[in-house]
């Protein structure tokens, strides 16, 4: 498998000082609305565990998403039109992820598999899980 590309870093990104898990990170940087794609989030993983193998930093990116789609804090699925919320896979957590993995692990050379085909946003208990994480209690 190839390396991932560091120009995919976002240029706004900061390194993680708290430690904070991309679970989070990711709960925090769709709140309000917003959608991540795959490659989104690979270029977060990418950035803060550059220093670790593929594998590993493919595992954390698996696991956050794993364990905020089984929670019901996450939509996974394909991008939505225009301004039009990501169209959901309605698949179980399971077979969300095996869709993922075949996407994400399997494909990892192919960006275009996986980098902007797989979406994710948040569901109304996924937003507000993140409104602390943003300072917001409201």
């Amino acid at each position: 498998m190839t390396e991932p590309r560091d120009q995919n870093a976002p240029d706004t990104h900061q390194p993680k000082a708290s430690g904070l898990a991309l679970r989070d990170e990711m709960l925090r940087d769709m709140s309000g609305g917003e959608s991540l794609s795959l490659g989104d989030i690979d270029s977060i993983i990418q950035y803060d565990y550059s220093t670790e193998p593929l594998f590993s930093r493919q595992s954390r990116v698996i696991s956050a998403i794993a364990s905020l789609h089984a929670d019901g804090l996450l939509v996974v699925g394909d991008p939505g039109y225009a301004d039009e919320p990501v169209e959901s896979w309605n698949l179980s957590t399971e077979d969300s992820l095996a869709r993922l993995r075949e996407r994400y692990v399997t494909h990892y050379d192919d960006f275009a598999k996986w980098g902007w085909s797989t979406w994710f946003e948040l569901t109304p208990d996924g937003e507000r899980a993140a409104a602390p994480l943003k300072g917001d209690t409201s």
